[in-house]
Order: structure tokens, then sequence, then C-alpha cells
């Protein structure tokens, strides 16, 4: 079970596949092509952008804008 002593390190608990999932990156399209247009990059440069950004997030890195 989900619940088992060997499931729980330091205070959280471990899926029993054992692949640690930190949460999910999501990006609405009508605004990346806006971002994109607004910055004059291409909308590949752009997902590629937030997709990293999204991902610094679920890895702890915060900011202040």
């Amino acid at each position: 079970a989900l619940e088992d002593a060997s499931d729980v390190r330091g205070g959280f608990v471990n899926p029993p596949d054992e692949v640690l999932r930190l949460g999910d990156v999501v990006l609405c399209w009508p605004e990346v092509l806006q971002l994109a247009a607004k910055e004059d990059v291409l909308v590949d440069d752009e997902v590629y952008f937030l997709t990293a950004h999204g991902v610094d997030h679920l890895l702890g890195e915060h900011h202040e804008w």
C-alpha cells in the first residue's frame, strides 16, 4: 500500500512506481502566439522558453515580477 513505511521518505509519500512527478506545465496556445508576436520571436522559441520557465518553477526556482 502507498502508506507502507517503505513508501515514506522524509515526510513525503512516494508513488509505487518510483517515478517522481513534480507537476504539470500547461501552456495557453493563444497566449503563446500573442507573446511570440509581442517579443518578435518564433512561436517554437516561445514554447521552449515558457516550458523551460515552467519546469524551473516545478524545480523550486521562483522570482518576483
